[in-house]
């Protein structure tokens, strides 16, 4: 009698362990994938990289001078999202941000959120798609100030494995973009393994 019970016992042991593999399998299957784009960012700036940079002057606006510091790029959950994290000084105090991107696949391109502590409502969701053009990353918004629409573009060109450079522009819809931002970036750590290479 005992016998028959541990076999009874072993017997759903197994059949636990056949049940637990499948459903395993089956989540495995049916997690998501990053998407090439999504890829290709990821292994194109995953790292920590040294930044300095200067602002330049907007119409009105003076130039706010230089700074330099911390930028982080890393994978967000499953790879489905890059998440940036920026630390620096400048003669005007310290910055910090943080910025998250992940690809839409319906509207074919980006979506990004960005968030600091020179922002009044401290995070906004860029208005418009971010995308791959040709060997840059170019991010878009579009804005209300004062009446006027504004638009933002930031391009991050000139991308290697140990450097890259970000180029700001804005300015009202129907003008012409001024630069108010160049950032160099030069990496340094070494980019944890990530899925995908960036595509040169």
């Amino acid at each position: 009698m005992r016998s028959f019970a541990y076999g009874w016992l072993l017997l759903l042991g197994i059949g636990t362990l056949f049940a637990t593999a499948e459903t395993a399998t089956s989540e495995a299957q049916a997690a998501p994938k990053p998407a090439p784009e999504m890829q290709r960012l990821l292994g194109a700036l995953s790292g920590t990289w040294s930044i300095t940079y200067q602002h330049e002057s907007a119409g009105d606006t003076p130039a706010r001078g230089t700074g330099q510091g911390e930028e982080v790029y890393r994978a967000g959950p499953g790879g489905l999202s890059i998440v940036e994290e920026v630390h620096a000084v400048e003669s005007s105090g310290n910055v910090a941000g943080h910025g998250v991107a992940w690809w839409d696949q319906s509207a074919k391109g980006f979506r990004a959120i960005w968030c600091d502590n020179s922002s009044p409502n401290g995070c906004g969701v860029m208005a418009k798609l971010a995308e791959w053009q040709g060997l840059n990353f170019v991010l878009h918004d579009e804005w209300e100030a004062d009446g006027k629409r504004m638009l933002f573009k930031e391009v991050v060109s000139d991308i290697t494995p140990a450097s890259f450079t970000q180029t700001i522009y804005q300015g009202e819809i129907g003008t012409e973009l001024k630069k108010v931002m160049t950032i160099k970036a030069t990496r340094a750590t070494a980019a944890k393994a990530l899925p995908g290479k960036a595509t040169q």
